[in-house]
């Protein structure tokens, strides 16, 4: 996984906020602090991985759940 976190980085203009439960904060507070990197870090590299996965899903001729 820290492969992909160790490309150049490239400049980021824009601001993308989500909302998640005290619940799920705590969750991902704790996998980032396991793998030592901030919180912004594990959970762009977790969107941008699902982003790849679905695109690679439609590359292969379908969608999940097909």
């Amino acid at each position: 996984m820290n492969a992909l976190l160790l490309k150049p980085r490239p400049k980021r203009n824009i601001f993308f906020a989500m909302r998640v439960s005290r619940e799920e904060k705590a969750e991902i507070e704790a996998v980032a602090h396991q793998l030592n990197m901030p919180m912004s870090h594990l959970v762009r590299y977790l969107v941008m991985t699902g982003v790849e996965q679905h695109k690679q899903a439609l590359a292969e001729g379908g969608a999940y759940g097909e």
